[in-house]
Order: structure tokens, then C-alpha cells, then sequence
């Protein structure tokens, strides 16, 4: 790999094992070249809607696709992506999005309520809906994606193994949450040790847990 952005690993599968399955979310599969297609088609459309390299972006979702596209199209655009426990309640996501500087959030209709509250009360400079019902003042990521011409194609940013590439925070059962820095490295490390151990794998979304599975 020429840099240390995770989302090379995509581009590369799709060259070398592009029609070998890589995510599933119940009846919906992509294979790793069409996974590569949909995370260019999303990275450009965060592009469109203002999301810069190194900006720190709030993502609170459900386990589906989409997410899973959200978290690796950031990463192919080098904006840091920012997991919010949607678990918290909306005072405590609102703490993290301010402590962390979290200037764009990205949201489930599941948690428009939640959203909307970020939004009246957090220092957020725009926001983008993952669902059909956007927030007044919330670009629509279907539209966003629709604007985008057939086949777009938007290059890796460059990425060293020290860069900061998600930011978890803790779920502050004792104290506020804390932010863990997972860097570029750790993030590859952590990849390259599962393909090392599995084999042959792929992305499962899982909707009845917290996280993806890059497998």
C-alpha cells in the first residue's frame, strides 16, 4: 500500500478479488468491486456536502450498509469518523460532539429526535441524513448520492500509520467519556491480523450489535 489509508484495502480487493462477496446486510450483498464503486459514489457525495480531510464527523446509526459505507468512505476522503453510542442519552452524545469538535453529524431515522437536539444545542456546523426524513436545514444522503455521476472515482488521501483515523469514546459509567484515538496504524494492524488469522472472509453488518466486522 502506498499510504496507511484503510480504505486502500478496499481498492486493492476489488483489483485482485473483485467478485469474491465482501459485505452482507440481510438480503443485500456486495462484492468487493461493487463495494468499491459504492464507497467512491459515497465519498464523493460527503465531498459535495462540505466534508474535508481531518474533519472530525459524528456518526450516530444502527448496524446496516449504509453505515458500513459511511465509516469507509470517510476514511477514503481522510475525514476522521467519530461512532456515537446511540445508546447515550442526547445530553451526554452532545457532550462528546463538543469535546471532540465534531463539526458534521450523520444520522439514522431511528434517532431524528436525538439529532434534532445536537443540531438546537451542540456547536455542529451542518448535517446529513442517512434515512428519508432529514432534519429541516440536513442534506439528504440519497440526494446527495443521486447527484453523482455513473462511475465517479475519488482517490485515497494520503494517510501516515500516525494519523488519527476514528475516535471511540468510552461509555463514561464513571466519570464523562473519554476519546480513544485508533490511529491509521492501529486500524491496518488490526485488519492484517484478521486476514492472517481467517483467511476469507467479509464485511457483515450485523444489526444487533455495535459494531462491523471486517472480516
Amino acid at each position: 500500500m502506498a499510504t496507511s489509508n484503510f480504505a486502500e484495502v478496499i481498492r486493492g480487493q476489488a483489483i485482485r478479488r473483485g467478485d469474491h462477496e465482501a459485505l452482507v446486510d440481510g438480503a443485500s450483498r456486495w462484492t468487493y468491486r461493487e463495494l468499491d464503486v459504492a464507497v467512491d459514489q459515497h465519498a464523493a457525495a460527503f465531498l459535495e456536502a462540505g466534508i474535508g480531510a481531518d474533519e472530525l464527523v459524528g456518526v450516530l446509526g444502527r448496524n446496516h450498509a449504509t453505515y458500513v459505507l459511511t465509516l469507509l468512505a470517510l476514511s477514503r476522503i481522510g475525514a476522521i469518523s467519530v461512532p456515537l453510542n446511540w445508546r447515550l442519552h442526547a445530553n451526554e452524545q452532545a457532550y462528546v460532539i463538543d469535546q471532540a469538535g465534531i463539526t458534521c453529524l450523520i444520522y439514522d431515522d431511528d434517532f431524528l429526535t436525538e439529532a434534532q437536539h445536537l443540531v438546537d444545542n451542540t456547536g455542529l456546523e451542518h448535517s446529513i441524513s442517512m434515512g428519508g426524513q432529514p432534519l429541516p436545514g440536513s442534506a439528504r444522503l440519497a440526494e446527495l448520492l443521486a447527484a453523482q455521476p455513473a462511475g465517479v472515482r475519488v482517490s485515497d488521501v494520503e494517510k501516515s500509520e500516525s494519523d488519527v483515523h476514528r475516535l471511540l469514546y468510552t461509555s463514561g459509567t464513571t466519570a464523562r467519556p473519554k476519546g480513544v484515538i485508533h490511529t491509521c496504524g492501529n486500524i491496518r494492524a488490526n485488519h492484517f491480523a484478521q486476514v492472517l488469522e481467517l483467511r476469507d472472509g467479509k464485511i457483515v453488518a450485523l444489526r444487533n450489535y455495535d459494531c462491523f466486522y471486517p472480516w
